[in-house]
C-alpha cells in the first residue's frame, strides 16, 4: 500500500488550533462573613486547640516551636485588587509575620463540627513563643 491517501470523512472538520484567552477577572464585593452555631464553634475550636492537631500543623508548617490557635477563623475570598491574598484585608498582617500560619481547615474537621456553609474555613496559629499585641489576645 505505498502511496495510500487516508480520506477524511465529510463529516470530520480538519483539526485547527485553538488559542484561547484567559484573562482573571476580580470579585469587588464579596461578602466573606459567617456565623457558627455555638455547639459547631465549641466543637471546632476543641479540635483545633488539641495538642496532637497543633503538633501536626507545627510539623507540617517546619516550624519546631509549638503553636497556638488564635481563635481567628475567616471565609477565603476570591481575589480581588484589595484581596491579593484571598483573604480579608485586615487578616494580610498575619499572611506575612514569621510567627503566625495560616491553614485551611480540613474538610473532615468542618463535617465533625457540623459546619456545612461556609464549605471552607482558615485558622490563624501562632508561635507559642510569639509576643501577643495590646488588643490582639487569643479569642479561644
Amino acid at each position: 500500500m505505498h502511496g495510500a491517501t487516508v480520506r477524511r470523512p465529510r463529516h470530520c472538520a480538519p483539526r485547527r488550533q485553538v488559542l484561547a484567552r484567559v484573562s482573571i477577572k476580580g470579585i469587588n464585593d464579596f461578602d466573606g462573613s459567617f456565623e457558627l452555631q455555638e455547639e459547631s464553634r465549641a466543637t471546632l475550636y476543641s479540635m483545633l486547640n488539641a495538642e496532637g492537631f497543633r503538633r501536626q500543623v507545627s510539623s507540617e508548617c517546619k516550624m519546631e516551636e509549638g503553636l497556638a490557635f488564635t481563635g481567628i477563623l475567616f471565609q477565603p475570598v476570591p481575589w480581588s485588587p484589595a484581596t491579593k491574598r484571598g483573604m480579608p484585608a485586615e487578616l494580610e498582617a498575619y499572611h506575612a509575620s514569621p510567627d503566625h500560619t495560616i491553614i485551611n481547615i480540613p474538610p473532615t474537621m468542618m463535617f465533625k463540627a457540623k459546619i456545612f456553609k461556609p464549605s471552607r474555613l482558615c485558622a490563624i496559629f501562632r508561635k507559642e513563643s510569639a509576643v501577643v499585641p495590646e488588643g490582639q489576645g487569643t479569642l479561644t
